[in-house]
């Protein structure tokens, strides 16, 4: 899709190959060590000093992990993510991101 892709397990990690804010973070619920994907964007959105358009996904479909990442105002998809709907996704999140 054109895109370059940084694959971070932690967020020392993310920090260190990142350390400009990308266009998008696309981040899983569950991370290694315990951690937290909400939390962790916002570590990150701290570290790089502005919010980024963030995708949060789980395989868990317990509602309050997908409230939680609407409510920290992430969009959210279930795994398994489905190439077609994260690519559509993607265009709308950064088209309307271009247009603010």
């Amino acid at each position: 899709w054109g895109a370059n892709i940084e694959v971070a397990s932690t967020a020392e990690q993310a920090k260190l190959r990142m350390p400009e804010a990308p266009d998008l973070l696309l981040m899983d619920y569950h991370l290694d060590q315990g951690e937290i994907g909400t939390e962790v964007a916002h570590q990150l959105y701290h570290h790089w000093r502005r919010k980024v358009v963030t995708i949060l996904n789980s395989a868990n479909h317990d509602e309050e992990i997908r409230s939680s990442a609407i409510e920290a105002g992430f969009s959210f998809l279930h795994k398994p993510v489905k190439a077609g709907a994260l690519k559509r996704l993607i265009k709308t999140l950064l088209a309307t991101q271009m247009a603010d």
